[in-house]
């Protein structure tokens, strides 16, 4: 329950790119939606959970205090282009199969 309400909590703050949005949502929160999605995303493969990973991923390396943390940022953004590939695959997979 308190995981669903962090993840509520972490999705409707603002999108990326729009003003105050780093400073309304801590790195803790930020964090554990992450943790969460990415628990749901093992369960269920669903490639909207994964697109929702990239997302928040993208907002945690937004936060302005992210760049006191040069080793987690620098993690972040392996994790970031390993989770685009992820999204990314399944249209690849789709191409390849209408191809034959």
């Amino acid at each position: 329950m308190i995981l669903i309400s962090i993840w509520n909590t972490a999705m409707t703050s603002p999108a990326p790119n729009t003003s105050n949005c780093s400073q309304n949502v801590d790195i803790d929160t930020l964090q554990a939606a992450i943790f969460y999605l990415m628990t749901q995303y093992s369960c269920t493969r669903d490639t909207g959970i994964a697109v929702s990973v990239v997302d928040q991923i993208s907002r945690l390396l937004e936060h302005p205090l992210i760049e006191l943390l040069p080793v987690q940022r620098e993690a972040l953004g392996r994790l970031l282009n390993n989770w685009r590939m992820q999204v990314s695959q399944p249209e690849q997979k789709l191409r390849m199969a209408t191809r034959h």
